[in-house]
């Protein structure tokens, strides 16, 4: 009796638990496939260093991927600090997106960047690292928006940050001064600190920073002040000499640092000297 008892209990939890189940899967709703509305897609510039006094125009490429139609897209700006976001114009796709990819591209200066944001009249006045950041909605034909995630960073910089090959030739009084001791053409990354000075790493010493200041064609080439030792801008046996001064082309952007220290005494006690050049990147 007790056998028969606990056969018919079992099937009614089996029963209950495949009706429980079976309930379940008919009530489930698959929401990606049901009623799914895509669209909107754009892919903009990403970043852009707007170099002080030295960016007359900043063009900002929109792509706009195939794809569902998309009317406008609007366009908003805001600044580092600042809490306050200013609605620029639309961009009118007009639905030509529909057919195949379409690029559109905005130009902004200094005077539609600055305005509404309360920004200094003087661009020199800005400061170095802060940002301007566009962000993008997409006005689809049937009258939904699309919040972009993909921004453009439009970023402070001075007239001559950027990524450079540093040509390096160091002369060491181990080996003598005919030859160089090494000669070494290394990447290097010229990082704004202010409107006319920019920082890399020292020599071909990565973990030392050293620091380089623009004024039209004059440069003064310093070091941080942990380096312990004095470096010298010129060449210590022609201190006076024209070619051995750090300088800057105005026209290629072309930087050229001529530079020394003296070594202690229980390591030749001697000049160390550098000449290193500065070449954009391509």
């Amino acid at each position: 009796m007790k056998k028969i008892l606990y056969s018919v209990l079992s099937l009614i939890v089996l029963t209950t638990v495949l009706t429980t189940f079976t309930s379940c899967e008919k009530e489930y709703d698959d929401l990606m496939t049901s009623n799914v509305q895509l669209g909107g897609l754009i892919d903009p510039l990403a970043s852009f260093p707007y170099k002080l006094n030295a960016t007359p125009t900043v063009p900002v490429a929109v792509n706009v991927e195939k794809g569902p139609g998309i009317k406008e897209i609007e366009v908003y700006r805001s600044y580092t600090g600042i809490d306050k976001e200013i609605q620029d114009p639309s961009i009118d796709i007009a639905q030509a997106n529909a057919a195949g990819d379409v690029e559109k591209v905005l130009t902004y200066d200094y005077a539609k960047l600055a305005d509404g944001l309360g920004l200094p009249a003087d661009e020199g006045d800005l400061n170095i690292g802060d940002a301007w950041t566009l962000r993008y909605v997409s006005v689809m034909e049937d009258g939904r928006k699309v919040t972009i995630g993909a921004t453009t960073t439009i970023s402070v910089a001075n007239f001559f940050a950027g990524d450079y090959l540093a040509d390096i030739q160091y002369f060491h009084p181990s080996v003598g001064y005919d030859e160089p001791y090494s000669a070494e053409v290394n990447d290097k990354t010229l990082t704004a600190i202010s409107a006319t000075t920019c920082k890399t790493w020292f020599a071909v010493w990565s973990d030392n920073e050293c620091y380089i200041e623009v004024d039209g064609e004059d440069v003064i080439f310093t070091v941080w002040e942990d380096w312990g030792y004095d470096v010298i801008m010129g060449h210590p046996d022609f201190p006076d000499a024209d070619e051995y001064k750090c300088t800057y082309d105005t026209e290629t952007g072309d930087i050229m640092l001529h530079y020394y220290y003296v070594g202690s005494e229980n390591t030749y006690g001697v000049h160390r000297i550098f000449h290193e050049a500065f070449t954009l990147a391509p």
